[in-house]
């Protein structure tokens, strides 16, 4: 079992990919944020349908919108989480706020 981890964690870096850690991870800034304190004060949710992407304009194209206020002492995040049904992509963003 030892030699087949071994063997592919040097494959993993033979082949270039670095396996991020947790620390590392800066693509969900929302489940960081929370693991340093801020506490989720507002979440609200939204959906929409759109016409898809060429070449698939005749799909529907379904977004999930996810909004957050995240407040830690004096401190307020604002925060926006996406996914794109069509795209198959997860986004976070988040940016400061004004109390």
């Amino acid at each position: 079992m030892k030699t087949l981890f071994l063997t592919l964690g040097m494959s993993f870096l033979l082949a270039g990919v670095s396996i991020p850690s947790p620390a590392d991870d800066t693509s969900r800034p929302i489940t960081t944020l929370q693991a340093n304190g801020w506490k989720i004060r507002y979440k609200s949710e939204e959906r929409k349908k759109l016409p898809g992407l060429p070449p698939y304009e005749n799909l529907a194209r379904d977004m999930h919108i996810v909004y957050y206020e995240l407040e830690k002492e004096n401190g307020l995040m604002i925060c926006q989480a996406a996914y794109d049904s069509q795209r198959d992509r997860y986004d976070e963003t988040c940016r400061r706020g004004s109390p």
